[in-house]
């Protein structure tokens, strides 16, 4: 990347708001695009013939962690941002420190992490409507729970403190929204 890359990185536990921020936002800026991270995992999963359950994807980053390295989705990321050029890209699914770390370590990347906050009930009401296959098949508050307690997302009690900017995903789709733009001085574009 030839000028500096303005990358966001949403951060927050399963159904908090992330996906939903980053489509309105990059529907409102022409420039911007937004990447699922789990995608990342999810086409090297399918490459391989493996299943992409969330509870498979949490493994299978165990895996690549532990020979590539904690930082490994970094690369996947840079790679697809090159090879995808936008003004400015919404990362949707962070969940490492570290990663954020990598990432900024890199002269010509602008890295902004927004956590998403939201109650447990409101998000396991959002998982059920949802109802990604990888998430599924069983909608329980169980299988739910189970989710939010994959190594995967281990440390995202711990990007709230590191976090540029936090906000609160139990309100309206438009005022976070609203307020995310605030929050980077820019509306639509």
């Amino acid at each position: 990347m030839c000028k500096e890359q303005r990358v966001i990185a949403l951060a927050g536990y399963i159904c908090a708001g992330k996906s939903t921020l980053a489509e309105a936002y990059c529907a409102r800026h022409s420039g911007a695009r937004t990447l699922l991270i789990s995608d990342l995992l999810r086409e090297r999963m399918e490459d391989l013939g493996l299943s992409t359950e969330r509870k498979h994807m949490s493994a299978f980053y165990g895996h690549m962690a532990a020979e590539h390295g904690e930082t490994f989705l970094v690369d996947l990321m840079l790679e697809h941002m090159r090879a995808n050029p936008a003004e400015v890209y919404v990362l949707d699914g962070w969940r490492r420190i570290a990663q954020a770390e990598r990432m900024s370590a890199h002269s010509d990347i602008d890295l902004k992490v927004v956590f998403l906050r939201a109650q447990s009930d409101l998000r396991f009401d959002r998982w059920v409507e949802r109802g990604r296959p990888e998430d599924g098949p069983d909608f329980s508050r169980e299988a739910f729970d189970a989710q939010n307690n994959l190594e995967t997302e281990r440390e995202i009690p711990d990007l709230l403190g590191f976090s540029d900017v936090v906000l609160d995903g139990n309100l309206p789709a438009d005022v976070v929204l609203s307020r995310f733009e605030e929050n980077f001085n820019n509306g639509p574009s």
